[in-house]
């Protein structure tokens, strides 16, 4: 891997197929939601985002410099940011599910640890970066879904005529999507969940092959 800051370069994994031309992802993570203020948690499940994070979402810099287009999850506070950002700009807007939040079953929309009926899900959950989620002990997705959807899109990327794709989507789901990127397992906690609306610049870059190990 080399880059600093939140930009950096990846070869192609065994998820990407070749490109003839470097391809810029731009991950984002959706604006703060009443929920993120409130600590329940999302999942499949929504919250209308904060006043604030509307205009920060209206007002994001990204280093965009080339025809671009943005993809995101269908969810509606990943559509909500998504809207403002290409309104700002008349960008191009794709909607795919398979940037979804991972489903966390019967804990999405409930407040963190508040539930005491729910500690041994909860217990799992805090876990999960060391032990991963196999599904159904508490209705969550598998990490071998969840893997795989990731993986879906990540194998699609070349069907995009574009140079810079902006991909908005959600913090486990990006956080798992870098550590893909990365060669890493998706369940462990790699660079962790990213911040609300700030840009993580991923360069993939051309001609090389499938399978082999990130740049360091």
């Amino acid at each position: 891997m080399s880059g600093n800051g939140n930009s950096w370069n990846w070869p192609y994994n065994k998820f990407t197929k070749p490109m003839s031309s470097p391809l810029k992802l731009i991950f984002v993570r959706h604006g703060q939601t009443h929920w993120n203020i409130e600590k329940r948690l999302h999942g499949w499940l929504d919250s209308g985002l904060t006043s604030s994070s509307k205009k920060e979402a209206a007002l994001l810099q990204l280093p965009v410099s080339s025809p671009a287009q943005i993809i995101s999850s269908d969810l509606g506070r990943a559509v909500e940011t998504t809207n403002l950002i290409a309104n700002a700009r008349s960008l191009p807007v794709h909607l795919d599910k398979r940037l979804r939040e991972r489903h966390f079953g019967v804990l999405d929309g409930e407040v963190i640890d508040r539930v005491p009926n729910l500690e041994k899900q909860w217990e799992q959950y805090h876990q999960r970066y060391s032990k991963p989620l196999l599904g159904g002990s508490f209705g969550e997705e598998s990490e071998v879904s969840f893997e795989q959807r990731i993986g879906s899109f990540l194998s699609d990327l070349s069907q995009y005529n574009s140079q810079t794709l902006i991909v908005v989507s959600h913090g486990e789901w990006i956080r798992a999507c870098l550590n893909v990127l990365h060669g890493k397992q998706t369940w462990v906690r790699g660079s962790g969940i990213p911040s609300h609306l700030s840009p993580i610049e991923v360069n993939i870059e051309p001609d090389v092959p499938v399978n082999s190990n990130p740049i360091r």
